[in-house]
């Protein structure tokens, strides 16, 4: 079974480039430092529905796949909403995993936690 930790991993070594890293993947230190997670429970019948509709509304949807229950999609946050932000979702049953990961400077924007608790906002 995959965690939503190492999907947020792979998923984030694939588009290292657009989360503006130097290398092709992302650093175990900078992936600890700026990645958030959370779990919800939505209804069973429609939280693919729901967390498919909020990813298109809230930003560019990189992966959609159903049958895996899995949907990403880069966002947009920090100061004047400039840093990228990879949120991932693993989708079973009406059990939601979500991680979100930003890269963080030397000073701190949260970005994406802050990108978390906007996606989550626009899901309900």
């Amino acid at each position: 079974m995959t965690t939503i930790e190492s999907l947020l991993k792979s998923i984030a070594n694939e588009h290292a480039a657009e989360l503006c890293e130097l290398g092709d993947t992302i650093s175990e230190k900078n992936l600890k430092k700026g990645s958030v997670y959370q779990s919800l429970k939505l209804d069973g019948d429609n939280a693919y529905r729901a967390v498919r509709g909020a990813a298109i509304s809230s930003g560019t949807v990189i992966q959609d796949d159903e049958d895996r229950g899995v949907v990403a999609v880069m966002l947009k946050g920090g100061i004047a909403k400039m840093a990228p932000v990879l949120l991932v979702t693993s989708i079973k049953g009406g059990e939601v995993d979500l991680g979100c990961y930003s890269k963080e400077g030397l000073i701190p924007q949260h970005s994406a936690e802050k990108a978390l608790r906007a996606f989550l906002k626009a899901i309900n």
